[in-house]
C-alpha cells in the first residue's frame, strides 16, 4: 500500500470547465432577468384589464408560477456565478498531500 497520495488536478482543463460554466451561469442569469421583466409586463396588461375570462385567470396563475421558478433561478444562477469566479480569480492554488 502506498502510505502518500498526491491529489493534484490538470490546470488548463478544470479552468477552461470552471469558465464554461461561468459563462453558461451568467447566460442563465440574464435570461431569467429577462424572462421576470417580460412576465412582469405581461402580468401587468392582463390585469389591467378586468380579466373575466377563465383563460385570463389560467393566464394569471401560470405566469404566477412561472415567476416562483424564475427568481430562485436568477437567484441561483447569481450565486454560482459568483462562486466560480472566485474560484478564478484565485491564484494560490495549492497541492494537497494527502497521508
Amino acid at each position: 500500500m502506498e502510505s502518500s497520495k498526491v491529489i493534484s488536478t490538470d490546470k488548463p482543463t478544470v479552468v477552461i470547465e470552471v469558465k464554461a460554466s461561468l459563462l453558461m451561469n451568467l447566460f442563465s442569469a440574464i435570461t431569467a432577468a429577462f424572462s421576470i421583466i417580460l412576465m412582469g409586463i405581461q402580468l401587468e396588461k392582463i390585469s389591467r384589464d378586468e380579466p373575466t375570462l377563465y383563460v385570463e385567470y389560467f393566464t394569471l396563475r401560470v405566469i404566477g408560477i412561472m415567476l416562483v421558478f424564475t427568481i430562485p433561478q436568477f437567484i441561483i444562477s447569481i450565486y454560482i456565478s459568483a462562486f466560480a469566479c472566485k474560484a478564478i480569480c484565485n491564484k494560490n492554488s495549492t497541492v494537497v498531500n494527502v497521508d
